[in-house]
């Protein structure tokens, strides 16, 4: 088990098309296809993360494709600097902007914090929200940091690691069955660690700043967090409070936003008139699919677990006669000249005419030519 370079690149191209895939189809989905969307966009952010190979991986030679681009990648533009290098320059480049720009919103944020402060003791918020955490449901022994700012006109969660909510100027316009959904949905994006999981696919973001699916990816994932939220906090709902809670955020959507709070929602992704549509339209949708369509959404789902699993053990690797120039440098490596020694320390070294040509071998190199046409002593070679 190992990372390559080539395992990195099947990596990006199952995230690629997944987080495509996902994308796609979440706009579009209802509770059973929200629940698929969300297991691709996990296999999508895993594949991703653990670009591993196996020892049992499977190797498809490219002999066209692969060494053209490794070839091209060689080519020298100008004063030694080869495209490769440019490219690197390039990427470098984009990382810095954009690295600049996510250091900007997070400074944007934190302004708009530090301009809130904490509600009254015994105020309405400050009294529903112990009700909250003393409930059968939550059990929470640390209370909630409340805290309101005139710069707000919605709700926000407002720490990473620390329950602190940011509650609305104009709080005392709601109901305290209102601003107990506003609590409870808050609560739920805290619990669920939502803003440690947008700020990595920020980060993510400044890497892969060349793969437009990236931002669509967060995107979607943005409106996947709230649609789970939505789904968490009603799913012990009455219709009644189901139908207040669906008008609460109808209130809220309703409500303008400040300067400041475009802050928040640069950040944590504002929902659209589409997203909030959705949002009411699953939340109504109250009643159990058929069975054919669950054991239909099953066996899809068994499919995209048997086609992640699947990614990790095919990996393309270049395959080809190198280029005239490089010819020179090129050993006759063979059982003849060759053979590959297995230490005790488990480390496998390559000797060419009796001498060390490469030590650290991979493990899984050994099933490839000219490797596993090769003799491999264990310890050390027997002497003749």
């Amino acid at each position: 088990m190992g990372v390559s370079v080539f395992s990195l690149i099947v990596g990006l191209f199952f995230f690629t098309v997944m987080a495509l895939l996902g994308s796609v189809m979440l706009p579009r989905a209802t509770k059973g296809g929200v629940l698929l969307t969300g297991v691709i966009f996990v296999f999508a952010l895993a594949r991703i993360f653990i670009p591993i190979n196996f020892k049992y991986t499977y190797y498809i030679h490219s002999e066209k494709i692969y060494p053209a681009i490794i070839y091209l990648l060689r080519e020298e533009l100008f004063w030694g600097i080869t495209v490769g290098d440019a490219l690197i320059f390039v990427w470098v480049c984009g990382f810095c902007f954009f690295a600049a720009r996510l250091a900007g919103k997070l400074y944007a944020v934190h302004k708009f914090n530090r301009s809130s402060v904490p509600v009254a003791v015994g105020s309405r918020p400050d009294i529903l929200a112990k009700e909250l955490c003393a409930s059968a449901e939550y059990k929470r022994k640390r209370p909630l940091d409340l805290r309101i700012s005139s710069r707000a006109f919605g709700a926000y969660q407002s720490g990473l690691f620390s329950a602190s909510i940011i509650l609305p100027k104009n709080i005392d316009d709601f109901s305290d069955s209102e601003i107990n959904f506003m609590l409870r949905h808050e609560l739920c994006h805290f619990r669920s660690g939502d803003l440690i999981i947008l700020l990595i696919l920020r980060l993510l973001e400044c890497v892969l700043w060349w793969n437009p699916t990236v931002f669509l990816l967060r995107k979607s994932v943005e409106r996947m967090l709230e649609l789970r939220c939505d789904r968490r906090v009603c799913e012990s709902m009455t219709g009644s409070e189901r139908a207040d809670y669906m008008e609460t955020l109808l209130k809220l959507a309703r409500g303008s936003v400040s300067k400041e709070e475009q802050a928040v929602m640069r950040f944590q992704g504002r929902q659209g008139a589409s997203e909030l549509e959705q949002r009411i339209t699953i939340l109504t949708d109250t009643k159990k699919g058929p069975a054919a369509s669950r054991g239909l959404l099953a066996f899809v789902m068994v499919g995209f677990v048997l086609l992640f699993t699947a990614s990790y053990f095919v990996i393309v690797i270049p395959w080809g006669t190198p280029p005239p120039e490089d010819m020179e440098y090129v050993l006759d490596v063979n059982p003849e000249t060759s053979y590959i020694v297995h230490t005790d320390s488990g480390e496998y070294i390559l000797y060419y005419d009796g001498t060390v040509l490469e030590a650290n071998l991979p493990e899984d190199i050994l099933k490839m030519d000219p490797y596993r046409n090769l003799v491999i002593y264990e310890g050390e070679k027997p002497e003749p």
